[in-house]
This record gives structure tokens, sequence and C-alpha cells, in this order.
């Protein structure tokens, strides 16, 4: 029999047996016994166990000594801001005391277990636990359990930063696989939370920018904050895994990290049960800074640039004298508060000019140097907006319109709209200061551009006529090209001064690419009053000069002028003047003899001369030659002969003296002849240069003849 001696001679520590087991040891026979040693406290334990043998006088001993060890837990933060909270005694979890809204900064807390018993850990969050989905909105919900291995961290914002990080996309695909069997094995291994399903993207196909790489991070990120954020209670801690064993001599690193979507002051507790071990208390502290209200990125001409701290609104360029353009704008409240937004327009654009330097110079040369703070002033030319206050809701949004007045110059504006939020009420779980409230601002830009098309020939559009010619001759139709250089679109209509008229408009099929249907690229007069110029685009006017030679040209000159305008009529009622100038040249001649002399001729003779007419301007006119003093002879009208551009010809003067027969003969080959009289006789020769239609211009030369 085998038993502990009396329990006044044993420590109270220990743990063996009270019962006494009793066995029958027969002849020659072993029997082995097996003890069991639960310890219940660390630390040195002695103890003596005696075996009583029947008719033995004395009993036999066993003497038990050891040492009994227990779990060791050390805590510790990776890179803490402080070295004091390193220390276990002293250990606190701060995020910083200006930590920017939106952003999700991480701690990590190292447990390591300096002993050689594995134990488990769990970890919780005393008022900002996160929920792990949107779709499951448990108040009491915890993470989900895992098994960490040593020296082994996984967050959610490493994971997705991990998976966006590559420009090829191979690490992404690991996480995103098409068969989902990489993305399960991301999810429950070495993390326990992982990945939400609502975070993770089937694509696996490279990004064709950078601007789509950035758009699907912030997507994945805000849905992955308002899945965290669900509780509304301003920030959400999120653990990488809540519970899982620490081996012996080994360490495990937790990844805390910090949402918001309020601004304010947070404490809260982080508590670890390791084992059965007294949980450990680390108090989390959080100041966050920033606004929850931002601008809808959503909105046309809107650009929220990553790098500066406001945005830029552009309006579309506009005309002048246009009417008002009105854009609507949101602001969205991501918050859980409702949120209070004053806007101010002043006339200048941020980054504002802090101070105003003049330097004067005196008599004596030195120069003087006044530094003044600068002031800005509120100005609602041209931009307006409206309301100037706007309630958003919490998790809302509000519209507001933005107008610009356009006006009857052409300019540039510059404005800077300034919104300062104020929080409506408070929160329950949060320090709410004004100060962690600051202003948005949104830079305003507006183009106000004079509609102009620029022409080609650039100057004006001349016509040069001959009197000869047609009003349907191609001298009377010239084109003149109209090209939008601005930013803008426009349209326009045409009309004509003076003696002209527009022909045809034809748009330019090759600048012109929105025109698609081949019958909209020659507009006849009248079927479009209005002609649309998008930038770039051109079209072809042609022009036609309808005025009718006079019956009677010009007495100075052999050149008649016209002048009138293209009148290109914009849609905002201003109106480009585009000049037109003609000309028609009339025939003219000269006779290289100012007086032909026969000299003294006898009665019944007959005396010859040659005159030679020649044309002085490239308009072709009919001519003959008549007796002055015969009124009713006039130059024919067709049939006549007709002198070629700047060519002469030469005819014959015959006098009278012959027979019938010689006079009808020389008639027939000169277009004009003299009846000589008795004595000397002096005549004036007409010249009748005419046109086809009629009579035109005629000149008159001095002939003597004479006889007796």
């Amino acid at each position: 029999m085998i038993r502990r001696p009396p329990r006044s001679t044993l420590s109270s520590s220990s743990a063996a047996s009270d019962v006494y087991k009793r066995q029958v040891l027969g002849a020659a026979q072993e029997l082995q016994v097996t003890m069991t040693f639960e310890p219940t406290v660390s630390g040195q334990l002695s103890s003596l166990l005696m075996c009583v043998v029947e008719g033995m006088d004395a009993p036999l001993g066993l003497a038990i000594d050891t040492h009994v060890a227990t779990l060791n837990i050390e805590y510790s933060l990776d890179q803490a801001p402080d070295d004091n909270d390193k220390h276990q005694d002293n250990l606190k979890i701060s995020f910083g005391d200006k930590v920017p809204i939106f952003s999700a900064p991480t701690r990590t807390l190292i447990v390591t277990n300096k002993s050689a018993i594995p134990a488990t850990f769990t970890l919780s969050v005393g008022k900002f636990m996160s929920v792990g989905s949107p779709d499951k909105q448990d108040p009491v919900s915890t993470p989900a359990p895992c098994t960490l291995l040593p020296k082994t961290t996984v967050s959610l914002g490493d994971a997705f930063a991990a998976a966006l990080g590559s420009p090829t996309g191979t690490q992404r695909a690991c996480l995103t696989d098409r068969s989902g069997a990489s993305g399960k094995s991301m999810a429950s291994s070495s993390c326990g939370q992982g990945i939400p399903e609502s975070g993770r993207s089937h694509e696996t196909l490279r990004f064709r920018s950078e601007h789509g790489r950035s758009l699907v991070a912030a997507r994945i990120r805000h849905a992955q904050e308002q899945s965290a954020l669900s509780k509304d209670q301003g920030i959400a801690l999120s653990l990488s895994c809540a519970t899982g064993v620490v081996r012996a001599w080994e360490s495990v690193r937790i990844v805390l990290t910090c949402y918001s979507n309020m601004p304010g002051h947070y404490t809260d507790v982080v508590q670890c049960q390791v084992a059965d071990l007294p949980p450990a208390r680390f108090p989390v502290s959080v100041t966050v800074c920033g606004s929850p209200m931002q601008f809808d990125p959503t909105s046309v001409g809107l650009r929220l640039p990553p790098d500066t701290p406001w945005g830029n609104f552009r309006f579309e360029p506009n005309l002048i004298n246009g009417p008002p353009v009105t854009r609507k704008l949101s602001l969205l409240n991501s918050g859980p508060i409702d949120v209070e937004a004053t806007m101010r327009i002043f006339s200048e654009p941020r980054h504002f000019q802090s101070a105003d330097v003049n330097i004067t110079y005196r008599e004596d040369g030195k120069g003087c140097v006044d530094v003044i703070p600068h002031v800005m002033h509120e100005s609602e030319i041209p931009i307006k907006i409206s309301p100037a206050v706007l309630l958003i809701p919490a998790k809302s949004k509000a519209d507001f319109e933005i107008s610009l007045n356009v006006g009857d110059v052409a300019t540039k504006v510059e404005q800077c709209l300034i919104v300062d939020p104020i929080a409506k009420g408070g929160h329950p779980h949060a320090v709410l200061e004004q100060s962690m409230f600051p202003a948005a601002y949104l830079n305003l830009e507006a183009l106000i551009l004079q509609p102009e098309v620029t022409t080609k020939p650039k100057a004006r559009l001349a016509f040069h006529c001959l009197s000869s010619d047609t009003t349907e001759h191609s001298s009377r139709i010239r084109t003149v090209q109209l090209t939008n250089q601005t930013c803008s679109i426009f349209s326009f209509s045409l009309a004509t001064s003076g003696p002209f008229k527009i022909d045809q408009v034809e748009h330019d099929i090759i600048k012109n690419q929105s025109f698609d249907d081949p019958g909209a690229h020659t507009l006849k007069p009248g079927r479009s009053k209005f002609h649309s110029l998008k930038p770039l685009e051109s079209v072809q006017v042609s022009v036609q000069f309808v005025q009718d030679p006079e019956e009677m040209g010009p007495k100075q000159s052999d050149i008649s002028s016209y002048h009138g305008e293209l009148l290109i009529n914009y849609e905002n009622g201003t109106v480009q003047p585009y000049e037109l100038v003609a000309d028609i040249t009339y025939p003219a001649a000269v006779l290289s003899e100012t007086e032909i002399k026969f000299g003294i001729v006898r009665v019944g003779s007959h005396a010859t001369s040659s005159v030679t007419i020649t044309a002085c301007t490239p308009s072709c006119s009919q001519w003959m030659m008549t007796n002055i003093g015969n009124c009713s002879t006039s130059p024919p009208r067709r049939g006549s002969i007709t002198i070629a551009r700047r060519n002469s010809l030469t005819g014959t003067v015959p006098v009278e003296g012959l027979t019938a027969a010689q006079q009808a003969n020389a008639t027939n080959k000169s277009p004009f002849s003299f009846q000589v009289k008795s004595g000397f006789f002096s005549v004036i020769v007409e010249l009748r240069v005419i046109r086809q239609a009629g009579e035109i211009v005629s000149r008159r030369q001095r002939v003597d003849v004479g006889g007796w």
C-alpha cells in the first residue's frame, strides 16, 4: 500500500492525491504504479511518499522534488510614438493627436510568450469595435478566431495595398483568383478577419491607367470604412486577429487599425486575455481632425487633386452677352452627425496671398518697403452661390447651385468658394471642438469669350470682274473659309450688305468629324438660319457678286469699284463684319494717230491712210468708226469686228472718188469711209467701243481731209 504522509507534513501547495492505493503483490510479481502531478501554483515543490508493505517493520520512502513553471507573457508596441509607451507597465496605444479624418493609421501590438507553455489568447475592444461586414451589423459581434503564425502580421489595409500596389496585377491576382482558392487561403490563414467578401474584386486583368487603379482603391477603402463604421460611433478599431494561439517562446503581432468619419477626441480600452492569466488592459486614445464634409467628386467640372487641400471647379467657356449659367454641386456628409455649412465667395483664388509688399523710393534714392497684411474681399460678381447656408444631414448629401453671370466683356474669372462647417449638436462618444472642423476650399474658374472666327483670306474677299463677262461667270463667285479657333462651340447666321449674296455654305468634311450625314455638308441659303461650329471646325462660304455692268462706263477711269460686308451674326447678338470688295473693268481703246492728213487730193481721185486701234483693258468689246455728222449710224450689236484683249487692228481709211464697184468693195473691207468734198474739210471721227449687250463708251479723234 502506498500512501502519502499525514497532511501536516506536506506543503499546502502540493496537489498529490490523498487517496490510498491498495494493491496485492503476488509472489515474484512486479507491479508498476503511475502517479499524476497537477500543479496549481508556480514555484519550488518538495514532498515525500511512503509505501507500506505488510510484514515489513518500516515503510518504503519515495521523495518528490520539482519546480512548477507557469506562463510568462510580455506585451509591447511596435514603433510606438513614445518610447515610454513600449514598457509593459505603462503600455498605451495612441494613434496620435492630429489624425486626419478618413485615414486609417495602424498600431501593432506584440504578444510574446516567454515560457514553454503554449497558450490561447483573446483580444477585445471596449466601445469602438468595428463591424466585420455591413450585411451583419450585430452589436455584439466579435471577430472570427484565427491561428497566428509566429512573427506574422496581415492587416486589412496591407492586404488591399498589396493587391493594388503591383502595376502588373500579379499580387492582386493571388488574392482575387477566379477560382477563389487563393482568396480563401488568404482569408483563413494568418488573419482571422482576412479580407471581407465585399472588398474582393473579381477582376484579375491589369488596370489600363493609374487613374483607374486609384479609383478602384478608393472605392475599396470607402466600402471597407463604411463596413467598419456602420455603428455610427465616429471611429472604429479593427483587429487583424481576435483569437489565436501563442506558441512556446514565440510572438504574435496583432495590427489595430483606426477608421474614422467624425472628428473628436476618443478613448477606449483594448483587453487581452491569455489562458487563465489575469486580463491585460491597454488604454487607447486618438484625436481625429478634419471635416466629414466634402464635395461630391462625381460633379461635372469638379476636380479634386490629391496633392492639394483645395479643389477646382471650372465652368465651360461662355460667350459674352450670354444668359446666366447655373450648375449644381453637392456636399457629402460621411459623418454620423448633422453639419451646417456656411458658404462665401472671395475675389481671388487660393493659394491666398499672405501680405502685400509696397516699395517706394525717396528723393535720396533709398527705398522704403511696406509690408501690409493682405485683405480678401467677399464678392458675388460674377459668380453667385445659392443658398448661402446649407444643412447636410448625417450620412447624406445636400445640393446647392452656383451661377455665373455672363457679362459683355471677354475676361477670365478666378474666385474662391470657402465652406465653413459647423457641427449641429454633439455626439455621445466623442469630445467635439470647432477647431477640429477645417474649412473646405474650392477655386472657381470661368472663361468668357468674344465669339470670333478666323477668315481665309484674312483681310478681305476681292472680286475682279470684266464687263464683257456675264453675272454667272466664275469670277463672280469666291469662297471664304470661316474657322472656330476658340475653345467654345457657338452658332451664327450669315448675311451680306452691298451688291453681294451668299451662294452656299459648305462644312469642311475633313476637319469636321461631327457631321456624319453627307447631305448636311452643303447648306443652301434659307435651309438653315444658324450654323454651329465646334472648336477647330470650319465652313466654306461661297459669296456671289451680283452687280450688273453699267450701260455707260465711268468717265474718269475704266474701272468701277464696289464695297460690301459679310456679316457674321452670333447668337449672343454680336456681329463680326468681313470686308467684301469688287471691281468691274470696262473696255477701252486708243488710236495710234490723233489725225489723218491726206494732203491735196484731186477731185475724182482717192488717197489712202492707215490707223491702229489698240485695246487698253482686258475687257472685250465691239467697235466701228463713223462720221460724227451721221447720227443715224450706230455700232452694230452683233457681227461687228471685235478687238481681243490688248490687241491692235489696223484699218484703211479710203476717200471716195472711186467707182461704185470699187466703193462697194472698199466698204466691205473697211468699216468706215468718208465722202470728200471740194476744198479742205475737217471731220471728227468717233470710235464707239461697245460690249455685246450694248454701247459702253466712245472715243473721238479729229481727221482732216481736203480736195478740189
